[in-house]
């Protein structure tokens, strides 16, 4: 086997839907160095990521060894269907969607939640997607050297996209936290000059836990359907992936096409807030920094 050969087309599919999300951010394209950090970063964290999985998927192998019989020819099978899905439950939602969700959210947050690139609505989107596909990328690697061709194109039309899903879920999240994070700032700064009283702050940090939740759930979903090889569950799987592949390019061309200033857009949150301030036009936090640095 070709194995410089087989890797290099692993890589592919990653690229291209990485290449498709580039070309929809219309306003600012991101720095190429900070998008190649992004990708190499989703890429680096598969392997911490898949030694944690592997190590969780034979803890709980063990523990269900006693629910596994061998029939004469040696093929396992599970006393119960309740054992069999209670073991797929497990290892798909907590051994591999957990500890996938968890290496890439919290690599996507280290890199780029004080990222002074990250000003507009898609850039979280952009940000998650390149990330996710990095990690989708090593993975589909390792698959395809192990396994070979059939498991590459396999795996490249369903856990690929699969990844580009979750990072768009994240990243949609992962912007409105930052937008609204913006809108705190912008909220106690104009408390400070006496425009406003607070009477009920903006949160933003349930946003951010929603941003690793959500996916969380989905790619949980994904992983169980993976598992518990069911004749129904594998129908639902397949239109999982369909369906939401279909909605999530649906979804990228319209977030593309309202791409805006998130500072704008933060300043607009609490003009809805406080309606006093409509007068004062879209001020960035910027413009409101440098008036407090005046007085």
């Amino acid at each position: 086997m070709n194995y410089i050969g087989i890797s290099f087309l692993a890589i592919i599919p990653a690229l291209l839907l990485c290449w498709y999300i580039y070309s929809k951010d219309r306003i600012e394209k991101e720095p190429f160095g900070l998008l190649a950090l992004l990708f190499v970063a989703g890429a680096v964290v598969y392997f911490p990521a898949i030694f944690t999985e592997n190590a969780l998927i034979g803890l709980i192998d063990n523990a269900f060894a006693c629910k596994v019989e061998y029939s004469l020819t040696g093929v396992a099978e599970y006393v119960s269907d309740g054992a069999f899905a209670a073991h797929s439950f497990l290892c798909g939602i907590f051994a591999v969607a957990l500890i996938e969700e968890s290496f890439k959210w919290l690599a996507l947050y280290l890199i780029t939640f004080k990222n002074k690139n990250f000003s507009h609505l898609f850039d979280g989107v952009v940000y998650s997607v390149f990330l996710s596909l990095g990690f989708a990328a090593a993975e589909n690697v390792r698959y395809a050297v192990i396994d070979g061709w059939d498991t590459f194109f396999l795996r490249s039309v369903t856990s690929v996209p699969a990844h580009m899903i979750f990072g768009i879920v994240t990243g949609v999240c992962y912007t409105v936290w930052h937008t609204y994070k913006i809108a705190v700032l912008k909220e106690k700064i104009l408390e400070g000059e006496g425009v406003i009283t607070i009477q009920k702050p903006c949160r933003s940090a349930y946003w951010l836990i929603i941003s690793f939740v959500l996916p969380f759930v989905l790619h949980g979903f994904y992983s169980f359907a993976e598992f518990y090889t069911s004749d129904m569950m594998k129908m639902l799987f397949y239109v999982f992936i369909v369906t939401f592949f279909a909605l999530c390019f649906v979804f990228v061309r319209w977030l593309s096409a309202v791409d805006s200033i998130d500072d704008e857009v933060a300043f607009h949150l609490l003009s809805m807030k406080y309606p006093q301030l409509k007068n004062r036009g879209d001020t960035t936090l910027d413009d409101l920094e440098e008036m407090e640095r005046s007085e």
